[in-house]
């Protein structure tokens, strides 16, 4: 393939101007100030379909200026016209300007519209599913990301509302988690101090602590009677003793004498009936003996109603209870006391087993959220790798995306100083070889700023003219010095 050319005849200050770009590298225009150069670079760079700064112009008193630059032709006249094929590769979806020194005050911006220049360079174009890798499935994606936030055909856009939908969920998540922690804890409140080994089965406890109650009454029952027993003997003693104290006939004594006096009774009756003239002898000796017999049935029944009592008292004497002893009421009084505290106890185990329960139940939630929250920041920071893989399609291109802290897409690269220095914050002379190296493709016709050339050191100069040479593309900048207008390769060592 033959080397580019690049004719300009009335354009701007140019009159006529021919040059061959006649191997891969670095070319530059050299001449004195106002003869046209920076004409020249924005003709070049119009013709091969790129956006000059300003537009050039044709030459005043001229009908048309015209530019022919590596087969394609540029007419200038009230409205430029495009003719012909390029034999070089078209810049139209590059603007170095773009991407060394876009014209806005904000670092941000700045950045913001150089990935933007990438991803038309790559030829990527917005697209959703270009981020259903960040989730385990597209539907978990569709969950999480409202479609409106997918309503743009930028993909730096929409990576940014993908970030921000993400990380709004994630915030979501991590409230809740919030929520299940301070639950958890409150509910670790509940069962910290509590032994959860003591016994704590509500029906045992309560049946035990029924029969420790229901043996200290059984025990106090036996005491109260033996007490009332020995009360009893007490007073049956003291009756006893006065009883026998008082004497008296015994029941088989009166019991004779009732027996006489019935039988008294009988002579007289029939002694009355024999001797009716000894009737009131008769009548006298039955009224006594009615009268004996009165005293001694009395005398009988009090015999009877006294030794019946003193057999009623000396079987209470011999009566007996057993007597429970202190010891063994103070040791149901203490077993009691101990089921009485191990229900209570076991009340408190099983609130604490029932509040560990919950905390478990809490804390598996929290945990399971916190999982899920760190997934989606984790998912969040990767659709930068989204832009990322996207500008790496771009062969010899080291830069990568990065959010900072407030979600903005930033330029990265790996430098002798930092694994991720702010491409914007590279000095000039370090930005433009590594832009270089982007734009180079081969047959490709890069137009470098004169004002960018100027800064480069000579050093930066050659790195810029070894890269296209490697690329087998054609760098064309400008420089001013005291000579006549024309063109010449940097290897020469004229300039």
């Amino acid at each position: 393939m033959a080397a580019p050319s690049i004719e300009v005849h009335n354009v701007g200050p140019v009159e006529e101007f021919a040059y061959e770009l006649s191997a891969p590298g670095l070319h530059i225009l050299a001449g004195s100030q106002g003869k046209g150069k920076t004409t020249i670079l924005r003709t070049v760079e119009l013709a091969t379909g790129g956006k000059p700064d300003v537009k050039p112009t044709r030459r005043d008193g001229a009908k048309r200026g015209t530019a022919r630059v590596a087969g394609a032709t540029v007419r200038i006249m009230q409205q430029t016209r495009h003719e012909g094929t390029l034999e070089v590769a078209d810049n139209s979806s590059l603007s170095l300007g773009d991407l060394h020194t876009p014209k806005f005050q904000n670092a941000q911006t700045r950045d913001r519209h150089r990935i933007k220049t990438l991803v038309r360079l790559c030829g990527v174009e917005a697209n959703a599913a270009l981020f259903h890798e960040l989730f385990d499935s597209p539907e978990r994606f569709d969950e999480i990301v409202p479609v409106d936030v997918l309503k743009t055909d930028d993909l730096v856009e929409m990576a940014g509302r993908v970030k921000r939908a993400i990380e709004k969920h994630a915030v979501d998540i991590e409230r809740q988690h919030e929520t299940e922690a301070a639950n958890a804890r409150v509910q670790a409140q509940q069962f910290e101090g509590v032994d959860l080994t003591q016994p704590s089965g509500e029906a045992e406890l309560s049946a035990a602590w029924e029969r420790a109650v229901e043996e200290r009454a059984r025990l106090k029952a036996l005491r109260e009677a033996a007490e009332q027993t020995e009360a009893t003997k007490v007073a049956a003693r003291e009756k006893l003793t006065e009883l026998e104290a008082k004497g008296g006939q015994s029941a088989a004594d009166t019991k004779a004498k009732l027996d006489a006096a019935d039988k008294s009774e009988r002579d007289a009756q029939s002694e009355v009936r024999r001797l009716e003239a000894e009737l009131a002898e008769a009548k006298r000796k039955l009224g006594d003996a009615t009268s004996a017999a009165d005293l001694a049935a009395t005398a009988h029944r009090e015999a009877q109603e006294r030794e019946q009592d003193i057999a009623e008292l000396r079987e209470q004497l011999e009566a007996t209870v057993d007597n429970p002893t202190d010891d063994a009421l103070a040791v149901a009084e203490e077993a009691v006391t101990r089921a009485a505290i191990a229900d209570d106890t076991g009340s408190t185990v099983r609130r604490a087993k029932a509040a560990r329960e919950q905390y478990e139940k809490h804390q598996a939630n929290a945990d399971q959220l916190e999982e899920e929250a760190t997934r989606l920041r984790d998912a969040a920071k990767a659709t930068a790798e989204v832009l990322t893989e996207a500008i790496a399609r771009i062969p010899n291109c080291p830069l990568r995306v990065e959010f900072d802290n407030e979600s903005n897409p930033r330029l990265v690269l790996a430098t002798d100083r930092s694994d991720a220095e702010p491409f914007d914050e590279l000095s000039d002379g370090e930005r433009w070889p590594i832009i270089i190296g982007i734009a180079a493709e081969q047959n490709r016709l890069i137009v470098l700023p004169q004002a960018a050339y100027g800064e480069l050191s000579q050093s930066t100069r050659a790195l810029v003219d070894g890269l296209a040479k490697q690329h087998n593309c054609y760098v064309l900048t400008a420089v001013a010095d005291d000579g006549p207008l024309r063109g010449m390769p940097f290897s020469s060592g004229q300039v």
